[in-house]
């Protein structure tokens, strides 16, 4: 069980990315994750939700929002992403870089529970060695990621010993701008 410190969904409706979304595009790709009107990430300064999720090994993956915790990079991501297949190894090896201050990367899953075996099977043959959780629809969106107000992939949170949001971030993102992110959480 992974306990830190602080796409699309099988049988969610077809979606059309738009012409940004892709190689070099600014926009995150869309996912299933049935956003409502004026739905907007997590607020800077806002309470880190915690959550438990089923991760891809069968193992609970749980994030507890806490004062006193470790930071913890949190990205929302599809194996039907492109930009997420190029971004996430980036955000994998800079967390493990800053891995003995503290920082831990915990990822959440938009594929949908069915999906669970062929997500664990794409971090192997990709050689993903972080730890994944499966988001889980509640009335048609995802408990999680409708939760942290995520419409697109990727999406990445920074989240501080404080318990709260210290940064997010939606879209694609280069190694230069995540890391300088990093950095100043760790001040």
């Amino acid at each position: 069980s992974a306990t830190v410190g602080l796409g699309t969904g099988s049988g969610g409706p077809a979606l059309v990315a738009p012409a940004d979304c892709g190689p070099g595009g600014p926009a995150p790709c869309p996912s299933a994750a049935a956003a409502k009107p004026g739905d907007a990430l997590l607020a800077v300064g806002a309470p880190a939700i915690p959550f438990t999720l089923v991760g891809v090994d069968g193992k609970p993956v749980a994030v507890t929002a806490a004062a006193g915790m470790k930071p913890v990079v949190l990205a929302f991501w599809s194996m039907f992403c492109e930009p997420c297949r190029d971004e996430l190894p980036m955000v994998s090896r800079l967390t493990a870089k800053y891995g003995d201050r503290g920082v831990s990367l915990v990822t959440v899953n938009l594929d949908g529970e069915k999906l669970g075996k062929a997500v664990a099977r794409y971090m192997e043959l990709n050689d993903m060695k972080f730890t994944t959780g499966l988001d889980a629809k509640a009335d048609g969106r995802f408990r999680v990621a409708g939760a942290y107000g995520v419409t697109g992939t990727p999406t990445l949170f920074l989240l501080g010993r404080d318990g709260k949001i210290a940064w997010s971030h939606a879209g694609r993102l280069s190694a230069e701008a995540f890391e300088a992110e990093v950095k100043r959480l760790l001040r």
